[in-house]
């Protein structure tokens, strides 16, 4: 397997608030950041560390309620993605607690060839 050339973080920011907490960012080449429409605040802190950090940070806001809706939003972007990026090296990080990613994970690992992996949080 060739090394790793570059990363790119996805975060369920709803069930993953810490994401942002002692990581380093930097080695990130694009983080999308998914907030679900009743995170309607983000912490001065935060927003005061991420415009410092001049990371390449794309916030997306789901507008609508429902079951899963960010989880889905996040996947849909997953697969945007990999079929963007032709680096087949560039790997792909979930950051959530929720399983149901699981399944597409390993299918983008076993068929189509792309590095990915899920993170969960270990503070709850």
């Amino acid at each position: 397997m060739s090394p790793i050339t570059s990363q790119i973080a996805f975060v369920d920011y709803e069930n993953f608030p810490s994401f942002f907490e002692g990581r380093d960012l930097t080695k990130y080449k694009q983080i999308f950041l998914f907030m679900g429409c009743r995170q309607k605040n983000m912490p001065v802190s935060l927003v005061k560390k991420l415009v410092k950090l001049e990371a390449n940070i794309e916030i997306i806001c789901v507008e609508n309620e429902s079951k899963n809706n960010a989880d889905f939003h996040l996947i849909m972007y997953v697969g945007k993605l990999h079929a963007e990026i032709g680096d087949p090296q560039c790997e792909f990080t979930i950051f959530s607690n929720d399983t149901g990613y699981d399944d597409a994970i390993t299918h983008l690992k076993k068929y189509l060839y792309r590095p990915t992996q899920r993170i969960m949080n270990a503070i709850r």
